[in-house]
């Protein structure tokens, strides 16, 4: 039997290295995949468009200049009200007063901005990325060669069951986002912190497409996270560090995540996961587990106004263990 330094070397060492070696192995798979099939070419071609166009330029101009043209022309009109009033012999101070009420208006720019423009928008182009990174998952899965994706050969799941799976799993992830923010304010090490569990959040975003592909369901694809956190911290960490890098503002940052995950996908879909059995399982952390009783307790409020309802712990929750067994997935 191997001695608790052993194990602990494995779990926390190997397992993170491995992690980070499959990435490596399959970003640079991925170009050979994305030369020889012309319909991943194009899902990629849509999200870089989608995500790089609509969101990085649209939103980010808006966002950067549009408080600065608002104040430009709102002080322009009042410095000519003033003048046109100066003309009849009237003091209106019309400037003063707008400086005065100026970010009361920049306020209502924000919040008609976030509302009707940029969240609507990052919201659809997050649905149709789905569906690309879906396609991309398909073909990645039968070009390496791995198992032809299980749901193919199954009887085709009820609409009102891909959409609970889908809505339940894009609520687990917001309120995991919201999560690691909370977790970032801690003093000394909540930056740390915050960078594995956005790391961990990659890892399930990348893999996700190809376990639904084998039928993994919602809650077996959380507990893999969670049973072999150090793995797929190795794995989704330096993703999570470079957008990190390259923008610290999540909007610029969620956009370029968003343009890399076809090629994360790609790695998830030829990565060598059962390796994993070769390195020991790390300390058993409830990473999710927050993030699911709150998932459940916004559901059970609000699942009677939702097109298909959905019911707390559907698909997984509060009644379901994340320490069941997942090895028969990986």
């Amino acid at each position: 039997m191997e001695d608790s330094t052993s194990k602990a070397y494995k779990a926390y060492i190997i397992a993170p290295l491995l992690g980070a070696r499959h990435l490596v192995e399959g970003v640079m798979m991925s170009p050979k995949l994305f030369r020889e099939s012309e319909v991943v070419r194009t899902k990629i071609y849509w999200t870089i468009f989608f995500n790089a166009v609509c969101v990085m330029l649209l939103v980010g101009v808006f966002h950067l200049y549009g408080p600065l043209a608002l104040t430009a022309l709102v002080q322009h009109l009042a410095q000519l009200a003033d003048s046109v009033a100066g003309e009849y012999g009237l003091r209106l101070s019309v400037l003063r007063m707008t400086n005065d009420w100026l970010d009361e208006l920049l306020l209502v720019y924000h919040l008609i901005f976030w509302l009707l423009w940029a969240i609507p928008l990052i919201v659809l182009t997050k649905v149709l990325s789905c569906f690309w990174y879906q396609d991309i998952s398909d073909i990645a899965c039968i070009f390496f060669k791995r198992d032809e994706p299980r749901r193919f050969k199954q009887t085709p799941r009820s609409a009102s069951s891909q959409y609970t799976d889908a809505v339940y799993s894009a609520l687990l992830s917001l309120v995991f986002m919201v999560q690691t923010a909370v977790v970032q304010q801690v003093p000394y090490a909540g930056p740390l912190l915050a960078l594995v569990l956005n790391g961990l959040l990659v890892s399930l975003y990348s893999f996700e497409y190809t376990w639904f592909d084998r039928g993994v369901p919602l809650q077996k694809r959380v507990a893999l996270i969670s049973k072999y956190w150090t793995y797929f911290a190795g794995f989704g960490v330096p993703v999570s560090l470079l957008t990190t890098v390259i923008f610290s503002n999540w909007m610029y940052s969620l956009p370029l995540t968003a343009i890399v995950f076809p090629f994360l996908i790609i790695t998830a879909a030829q990565a060598n996961v059962p390796q994993i059995h070769e390195v020991s399982e790390p300390v058993q952390v409830p990473i999710f587990y927050l993030a699911y009783r709150v998932t459940d307790a916004f559901i059970a409020r609000v699942h009677r106004f939702l097109i298909f309802p959905l019911q707390p712990g559907q698909p997984s929750g509060r009644h379901v263990s994340l320490s069941c067994s997942t090895d028969s997935y990986i």
